[in-house]
């Protein structure tokens, strides 16, 4: 358990955003979402005028022609925030790929962050994908500093984390989609018209940072469109 309190210093990880245009993608729901959409060029990782990094490091790596950042472990809390970033509805999405190691693996987006321990937060567990047991436990929607994953699964358990169906192999690339309309969130898993989790976010914060990471995870292909 205490390794989730990691999670949440961890999954606090900058977005690199350049090459803006404008595009019409498909939401999972259906309808179009018109908006600014940003790509992100992931060879700039080390790029300060970019990046606000604190405590972590993050190494650019490239795969089967795929070129992707990879999060290893830290000590500490650590953050990586989008400098000068302001989201407030859209969707963020990504290639993602964790480790089929217990506790020691997550990644995710954060969001609406004013500060570094002030944040909204979607992460993925991908060592509970095929676990019988925990499954249920896969993704989760946290709130800090107010709404950590302890207290929400005490308090309303099976709310704000659930399952992914079909699971994806704990140690293979998935795709995630997460959705922000109308202080809702939804969570979108390769490409299923069916959220795997569908929240009210629990913060009034509108607009703030943005970012994404992980321990011991790896991220690709990084797009954010910002509702107009």
């Amino acid at each position: 358990m205490k390794n989730d309190r990691i999670a949440i210093a961890t999954v606090l990880l900058g977005v690199i955003v350049s090459s803006a245009q404008t595009q019409n993608p498909v939401r999972p729901s259906g309808g179009p979402l018109r908006g600014q959409v940003t790509i992100a060029p992931l060879e700039k990782i080390d790029d300060p005028k970019i990046w606000r990094v604190v405590n972590r490091r993050a190494e650019l790596h490239e795969e089967n022609g795929r070129k992707f950042v990879h999060f290893g472990n830290g000590i500490g809390e650590g953050a990586y925030w989008l400098v000068g970033s302001d989201f407030n509805e859209g969707e963020i999405e990504a290639d993602l790929r964790g480790k089929n190691i217990r506790g020691e693996s997550f990644v995710g987006f954060s969001f609406h962050g004013p500060e570094d321990h002030k944040c909204d937060t979607v992460y993925f567990r991908p060592f509970n994908f095929q676990d019988p047991e925990r499954r249920n436990h896969s993704v989760q929607y946290i709130s800090m500093p107010g709404f950590p994953w302890e207290k929400l699964r005490e308090e309303t358990p099976g709310k704000y984390e659930a399952a992914i169906d079909p699971a994806p192999e704990p140690d293979d690339w998935f795709h995630a989609r997460i959705v922000f309309e109308s202080r809702t969130v939804s969570v979108f898993v390769n490409g299923s018209l069916k959220p795997a989790l569908v929240v009210k976010e629990l913060s009034d914060r509108k607009g703030g940072m943005i970012g994404l990471g992980g321990t011991n995870a790896d991220y690709a292909s990084l797009k954010i469109t910002t509702k107009k």
